[in-house]
């Protein structure tokens, strides 16, 4: 039994398929210990720090069953204060199925980019908290994801930071369609909760994708123009909106097309259903002085 990843990246495999336990990823943590097989020839394989350790031997240990990966295999630590948005990169890079937050909690000071293009376009996310750390960069989003990719069983959180985000879904990118956000719960971001966007110069948008069964509390309440809406949809189509839970929330969700553009036909064939939008009441006042406030905008 080797004690850490440190010390098995001083270790040389001695044979090709040799099995060696790890106790532990980091010493002191008890987590993200497994077992690794040994390879003699690791020229081909990239060191990811959780799921393949290379030596200077050009050997390399590889995980044993790590189809679905988890950030605890990469260095998570799970602790308030400390970032943990590089190791859940890294467990995204390393699956092509699914990473696996084992209902944990991680602060973040900066976007975890699932949208990455070391991240597979199908790859879903699941079952964990995520919560903002009072550093992350101002504008920043706790998560950027791509179309296509499946986040779900998530609660996040902003800690009601000035310029917070939840997701930034990236409607322009990989193949163009597909994704979904469900049974997540969004609270106090102090701009949008989701905000999907497009390539209004390419004409490249987010179509065929779903978020539903959400709860969303208190977001968007610090955002400026169109940040102030717990959802911003721009130029998507064939989307559904379904189960949403909305309160607390300044503007509700706006499904939005640039009405400057000469080619307007987009935004189109979207639903919104069996969803409730409530708003912070008639006299509220948010922190410019606007009294105006919106449900569903499309």
């Amino acid at each position: 039994v080797v004690d850490n990843i440190i010390a098995l990246r001083g270790i040389a495999p001695q044979k090709e398929g040799q099995l060696i336990k790890l106790r532990q990823h980091t010493a002191g943590t008890g987590t993200g210990g497994g077992t690794f097989r040994g390879t003699l020839n690791g020229s081909a394989l990239v060191d990811n720090n959780g799921t393949v350790i290379k030596n200077s031997y050009n050997g390399a240990w590889v995980r044993v069953n790590a189809h679905v990966v988890n950030p605890l295999m990469f260095g998570a630590l799970c602790r308030s204060g400390v970032s943990d948005h590089v190791a859940l990169m890294q467990a995204a890079k390393a699956t092509a199925n699914k990473l696996d937050l084992l209902g944990l909690q991680y602060w973040c000071s900066d976007t975890v980019y699932f949208n990455d293009p070391a991240v597979g376009n199908r790859v879903r996310v699941t079952n964990g908290r995520l919560y903002a750390n009072a550093d992350i960069a101002n504008n920043r989003p706790l998560i950027r994801m791509k179309n296509g990719q499946t986040l779900d069983h998530l609660w996040l959180d902003g800690g009601n930071q000035e310029y917070s985000k939840g997701i930034t879904w990236e409607g322009a990118s990989g193949e163009g369609y597909g994704g979904e956000i469900a049974f997540c719960d969004f609270r106090y971001f102090g701009n949008e909760a989701i905000g999907i966007s497009g390539d209004y110069t390419a004409r490249k948008f987010a179509s065929r994708g779903f978020v539903h069964h959400c709860n969303f509390v208190g977001n968007g309440r610090k955002g400026i123009a169109n940040s102030r809406c717990t959802i911003i949809a721009n130029g998507v189509s064939d989307f559904t909106f379904d189960h949403l839970n909305v309160m607390d929330s300044v503007w509700g969700i706006y499904v939005r097309m640039d009405t400057n553009l000469a080619d307007k036909a987009r935004a189109g064939n979207n639903r919104i259903t069996n969803s409730s939008f409530k708003g912070m009441g008639r006299n509220y006042t948010d922190w410019q002085g606007f009294k105006d406030a919106q449900g569903i905008s499309v």
